[in-house]
């Protein structure tokens, strides 16, 4: 029977010796590699599970560099509207009062109006009444045509103007009759520019939640992110496998 010869043996115990030191090294940076990736899957992973204990999924995120990432700008003023009480200002995205969203939205004003101690807004296709507070009430339907001018006569009374005419709403605003002979004060909006506003947060419904979502995934990153996300996934196989590969080798395959 043939034996090796002792300085083939050693040899193979060194190449394996430096085989493994390669491997390790390489195990050890690209454990660095991906270090922080692991930490932010880590924390958002812990967070997403704990987002319906935090309600972090009824809260909407309202740093401006976080809503850019979503193609979400800040409200552009269109015009403003100043009633004994209250300011309202007309944006791109809706209709605020003092700084607050009225709901439901409305677009396109043409006109606000205090009456019957509520406050009247319109836009070309109906009448919306809310509370002095800005608590929404009840709806009005354009008495004929496209609402172009809102307004209140010498009398206290609520007129509109469409393309079919004047009319002038009774008492309860159930009832329109058409009255072009009243004199009325046409309501008209402030230019954007000739007063202040208080800007309202950005109208969206972008949630915490959905925020650690997109950061778990990489998809807040765009397509950059998510490629680094698959291949962080990837470094994190090679790990386990040079990490079993290590293991075995210097420890599973010792004498007992």
């Amino acid at each position: 029977m043939t034996r090796s010869h002792p300085n083939n043996a050693v040899q193979k115990r060194q190449r394996r010796a430096r085989l493994l030191h390669s491997i390790y090294t390489w195990h050890r940076w690209l454990g660095l590699s991906v270090l922080l990736w692991v930490l932010v899957f880590c924390i958002s992973g812990l967070l997403i599970e704990a987002a319906p204990t935090l309600k972090l999924d009824q809260r909407s995120i309202q740093h401006s560099w976080l809503l850019k990432r979503y193609g979400i700008q800040a409200p552009q003023a269109q015009a403003h509207w100043q009633t004994a009480n209250q300011q309202i200002d007309s944006w791109d995205q809706g209709t605020s009062i003092n700084g607050e969203w009225l709901q439901p939205h409305i677009q396109n004003v043409v006109g606000v109006v205090t009456a019957f101690d509520l406050l009247v807004i319109a836009n070309a296709k109906q009448l919306s009444l809310y509370s002095p507070s800005g608590e929404f009430v009840d709806t009005l339907a354009s008495p004929q045509g496209a609402i172009r001018k809102l307004g209140m006569n010498e009398n206290g009374g609520l007129m509109v103007q469409t393309d079919s005419g004047v009319y002038e709403a009774d008492d309860s605003m159930l009832n329109w009759s058409a009255n072009s002979a009243a004199t009325t004060g046409w309501s008209r909006p402030i230019t954007a520019e000739s007063i202040p506003s208080q800007r309202p947060a950005p109208m969206h419904d972008i949630s915490y939640e959905r925020l650690l979502l997109d950061i778990h995934s990489g998809a807040l990153f765009g397509p950059i992110g998510r490629w680094l996300s698959r291949l962080a996934a990837v470094v994190m196989i090679l790990l386990a496998l040079s990490g079993f590969y290590t293991w075995f080798t210097r420890f599973a395959r010792r004498p007992h």
